[in-house]
């Protein structure tokens, strides 16, 4: 699609089964690039009224200058239940001839096709376990709501939460998987509780400078990590590390220091797992500028 200086319009077209579509505009601005316009045919009229789509999240923001760097568009139908979907680009508002998707169909599942007992309460601890990079939440009686992206830590992870932070995790940067942290939730949730995981902790990065931002190194692997609410403490397993490699049986000396004071709250030794996972056990989490970990395998 090529535009040259002139306003484009998206239309975000939604409707359940048997209703009418609702629909949510956003228009840009495009770059000059030089060249000339496409032409754009007569747009077809709608055979359906339009309705006002209250929960549409796009990204990036209306107003933005759409440029050969983005290249993606991003919506979300918030707390919308849809079956079907269509997204269509003009130059006018009512235009489609620069792009029409078609109409989509959402898949539509069972409410109790996810068992509580086998698939819900299991959920936590085997993402604990496993020590994958993650945050999540269970919110009692949610049933069949569309939570969003609630789950996000907003600072680190903000695409598609409200416009906030758009930015996605940059696939050149390591981050800590995080367990058995005691501010999160229980690993044996209950139906009726409320819990989240994950959701109160930070890292450094260039887009959330407290403190200094991952060394990635052979040999040397240093993150500094926060907690949002109250002290706590974490086991952290290093994963997707750029340069930092270790092998099974190695062992590794670690510092936890609190970077507020530049004292050092604790350290030791820990050995590399069978499979080449390496873990700091309940390391000490300050608030404010946080705490940095710092581990070396000579």
């Amino acid at each position: 699609m090529l535009i040259i200086g002139e306003p484009v319009y998206v239309r975000f077209w939604q409707r359940t089964q048997g209703g009418s579509w609702a629909t949510f505009d956003v228009e840009y601005t495009t770059e000059n690039l030089g060249g000339s316009n496409p032409t754009e045919p007569d747009p077809q009229p709608d055979t359906e009224p339009q309705l006002q789509a209250g929960s549409v999240v796009s990204w990036p923001p209306e107003g933005t200058l759409l440029s050969e760097e983005v290249k993606t568009l991003y919506f979300s139908l918030g707390s919308s239940i849809t079956d079907e979907w269509r997204v269509t680009f003009g130059t006018d508002a009512n235009g489609r001839g620069l792009y029409d998707s078609g109409i989509s169909t959402f898949f539509l599942w069972e409410l109790n096709v996810i068992d509580w007992a086998t698939q819900g309460v299991p959920l936590a601890r085997a993402l604990n376990d496993s020590k994958v990079g993650f945050s999540a939440r269970f919110v009692a009686g949610a049933g069949h709501s569309w939570l969003g992206f609630t789950a996000a830590v907003h600072p680190l992870f903000g695409l598609g939460n409200e416009g906030l932070f758009a930015w996605r995790y940059s696939k050149s940067m390591s981050f800590p998987a995080i367990q058995n942290a005691s501010g999160s939730g229980s690993l044996n949730p209950g139906r009726s509780v409320d819990d989240s995981y994950n959701m109160n902790i930070e890292w450094a990065t260039p887009q959330t400078p407290f403190a200094a931002p991952i060394v990635d190194q052979p040999g040397r692997y240093e993150i500094s990590i926060r907690s949002t609410a109250g002290e706590q403490t974490a086991s952290i397993t290093p994963r997707r590390t750029q340069g930092f490699a270790v092998i099974a049986g190695e062992q590794c000396n670690w510092t936890a220091t609190d970077n507020n004071n530049g004292g050092r709250i604790s350290s030791g030794v820990t050995t590399v797992s069978s499979d080449s996972l390496l873990t700091v056990r309940n390391v000490p989490l300050r608030t404010g500028s946080g705490t940095l970990l710092s581990i070396n395998c000579s």
